[in-house]
């Protein structure tokens, strides 16, 4: 029984050192810059595609590109989210906007993490991750090791994914 035990805890260790490994030194993209790019969003409940495009620190804009709600166009600032679809807009201020607004969600993730000093990056599946929080969830990056293109936002707690494609930094 005690060979059985140690044999589970050697497991049990190994599979966690050897999971994610912590990156010191790993250059990855500058976040704090104007891009634009196209998310496919996949949440339950919620799937839509959207063309964004981040114009400074709390500065967005992000038009849905996929039925039902193709054409609605959002606009993020400091002050709130503006929200304009089929000629009707809706205005609402940034204390009024819950946390677990799926838009405030990616926008806020990307600015926290173009804001992130010291970054706590950790390899995964040949990929770098980046580990940060806003307050209604964890997040993280997917960047690919060898070009360092954003890949993914996930929101592990909320089990959003957004997938990353065709991201332009010169606007």
């Amino acid at each position: 029984m005690k060979k059985f035990s140690i044999l589970i805890l050697g497991l049990i260790l190994a599979v966690s050192l050897t999971s994610c490994k912590t990156l010191t030194g790993t250059k990855v993209p500058d976040l704090d810059v104007p891009f634009t790019a196209n998310i496919d969003v996949e949440s339950e409940g919620l799937e839509f595609n959207a063309d964004i495009k981040r114009l400074g620190n709390a500065l967005w804009e992000m038009e849905i590109t996929s039925l039902p709600l193709q054409g609605m166009k959002i606009t993020y600032t400091d002050e709130g989210i503006t929200s304009v679809y089929n000629g009707f807009e809706t205005i609402t201020p940034i204390e009024e906007i819950l946390p677990g607004n799926v838009f405030m969600q990616i926008f806020s993730a990307f600015d926290t993490a173009a804001a992130t000093e010291n970054p706590v990056l950790k390899e995964r599946d040949g990929d770098i991750v980046f580990y940060g929080e806003i307050p209604a969830s964890s997040f993280e990056i997917l960047i690919d090791k060898e070009s360092t293109a954003l890949e993914e936002l996930i929101f592990p707690e909320s089990g959003i994914e957004i997938e990353i494609n065709n991201i332009i930094t010169k606007i």
